[in-house]
């Protein structure tokens, strides 16, 4: 009779029976911080704790507590978005506290979605369910990726499955309500799915926290005006996804038909990406349809990048070329600095010596003693370049790295299981090289994947083979007062820095470009370049693509001419 009484006044059988018990139970975590209101929610529905029987009262208690916690949610979110150089130890627990969470809701909303009662409800109950899994997915999927790590194969497959039951239901199209009590957001299981999908194709590119971030919530947007389609059009799909394989979306290499798989149409895709470059263009900041992110510093470039990325280009293509299995070494060294220092050794040993614009002391000696250089000269100058090179070889630590599989354009390559992966990141300056009679060549850290054995997986696309290392000045030389003495003037020489000198192809025209560190580049900026013993005048024309602390910049130059 008690039991009876206490169902009645909204408090029996405990907090995830009803409703009402489980906004008595949360009335204790008003004094909460966010994060510890997720660890008091995950403890309540730990695996190791019983659960009560999915009824009714069961689901409304999980749905209401969604919506509640929702708040929370997003406050631990958006404060490890918003933070990116936190101490170490509070971005952990951050991270952690929304992987959980994430992990957590999906368990609890699977257990409602096979219970035998989930067929009995509306169509719009059953999208809901289906809607906040793939929405937890993707939350997995996108806080993975800020670590470089892929998506375990298991939630690709819960994921694939929450679009086959939509589909059967013909629900998945359904439009739904998220949390109309506290901030209400109109989604659908195809717009959910197109998110994650579409996310995981740009989770190797580059992208830091903030800017992955910005992109999913930009595809929040777009994911409602693109199509998923059952059958191929080559003008409408670049990107194709199996419902029957634990993976994500894929390039599209040749058309393949089956019934398990779906097609992303990047022609809408690339329409909505090209309508809000435009509005940028036009001075339109202010968009109703796009959240504020927007507006901030670089989402004009940003656009710029996934809409290269997704395009059907020649560019895109080239990197999911055809790989090889191999089993070789590569060196590699890491960081604009140390690339251009090993391929700076490399071209004082081909050309027998350092080259400069100015006249060598011993050759202008013997010019005027002899009227030549002589022998010993020049056997002097060749054992200052031996031991130049060999010198800056042993100054520049480079280390050896596993190639499993090579293209035309790169190598996937595996680090040793000791090697820490702080300094590993997307857009990273790379020297590598075969073996130790192969040159230094200029290559940039594609991908980065922490694999389930923990140990890291790299890919590595080569931008140019046969580099040179130029050197310019910021600013001629100009007189300055010296700081220590009054009336003394000193002259004021900025030291030469170091650009890389790549000759390339651009969609098959040869093309001339430099990679010079960021803080030195700007459109139309012109440069004097001592390469080879000679001046060149160039002039900065674009970005071909930018990395962490470089510019890849197409050139206008006399070089070669």
């Amino acid at each position: 009779m008690l039991g009876k009484l206490k169902s009645l006044l909204g408090g029996g059988g405990g907090p995830l029976t009803s409703a009402a018990g489980a906004a008595s139970w949360f009335k204790g975590l008003v004094e909460v911080d966010a994060p510890a209101r997720l660890a008091r929610y995950v403890a309540l529905v730990a695996p190791d704790q019983p659960l009560p029987e999915v009824d009714a009262g069961h689901e409304a208690a999980i749905l209401w507590l969604d919506e509640q916690l929702s708040p929370a949610f997003r406050f631990v979110r958006e404060h490890y978005v918003q933070n990116p150089r936190m101490p170490k130890p509070m971005e952990e627990a951050a991270w952690n506290a929304i992987h959980r969470f994430a992990e957590t809701q999906i368990r609890v909303l699977l257990r409602l979605i096979q219970a035998e009662r989930y067929e009995e409800q509306t169509p719009t109950s059953r999208a809901l369910l289906l809607v906040l899994v793939l929405r937890y997915v993707a939350v997995l999927a996108k806080w993975r990726y800020f670590r470089f790590e892929p998506l375990p194969a298991p939630h690709w497959l819960t994921a694939h499955q929450m679009q086959r039951l939509a589909e059967m239901a013909d629900i998945e199209a359904l439009p739904v309500t998220l949390y109309p009590n506290v901030a209400p957001d109109v989604s659908s299981c195809t717009d959910e799915y197109l998110q994650l999908l579409l996310l995981g194709t740009v989770s190797a590119s580059g992208f830091g926290v903030r800017q992955l971030d910005m992109v999913d919530q930009w595809l929040h947007v777009w994911s409602k005006g693109i199509g998923l389609d059952r059958r191929f059009v080559a003008e409408r799909h670049h990107y194709a996804v199996d419902l029957g394989k634990s993976e994500g979306a894929e390039r599209i290499a040749e058309a393949q038909e089956s019934s398990s798989v779906r097609y992303i149409d990047s022609r809408e895709l690339l329409q909505q990406v090209d309508a809000v470059r435009q509005a940028l263009r036009n001075g339109e900041t202010a968009r109703a349809d796009m959240p504020d992110s927007i507006r901030l510093p670089g989402a004009q470039e940003l656009l710029n990048q996934l809409y290269g990325y997704w395009a059907n280009t020649v560019a895109a293509k080239k990197r999911d070329t055809e790989r090889k299995q191999v089993n070789k070494l590569l060196d590699v060294a890491l960081g604009f600095k140390r690339v251009a220092a090993l391929i700076k050794s490399d071209n004082i040993a081909q050309q027998g010596g350092p080259q400069t614009v100015d006249v060598d002391y011993d050759e202008m000696l013997d010019m005027r003693l002899y009227g030549f250089v002589s022998q010993r000269t020049r056997e002097k100058q060749a054992a200052a370049t031996r031991l130049s090179v060999e010198a800056a070889k042993e100054d520049i630590p480079f280390e050896s790295w596993l190639v499993q599989n090579e293209s035309a354009g790169g190598f996937g390559a595996v680090l040793p299981f000791t090697r820490e992966g702080d300094d590993l990141r997307p857009g990273g300056l790379l020297a590598v090289r075969i073996d130790d009679d192969d040159n230094w060549h200029v290559a940039l850290l594609r991908r980065v994947q922490l694999r389930e054995n923990k140990q890291f997986y790299v890919g590595i696309q080569v931008l140019g083979l046969d580099p040179l290392v130029a050197t310019y000045r910021e600013d001629h030389a100009h007189h300055v007062p010296h700081a220590g003495r009054e009336g003394v003037i000193a002259v004021d020489v900025r030291a030469p820095k170091p650009v890389i000198y790549v000759d390339i192809g651009i969609d098959g025209q040869p093309t001339r470009s430099l990679i010079l560190q960021a803080e030195d580049f700007a459109v139309g900026k012109q440069l004097d370049l001592h390469l080879e013993g000679k001046t060149y005048p160039v002039t900065l024309l674009r970005v071909i693509e930018k990395g962490l602390d470089w510019v890849w910049a197409e050139v206008r130059s006399a070089i070669g001419g």
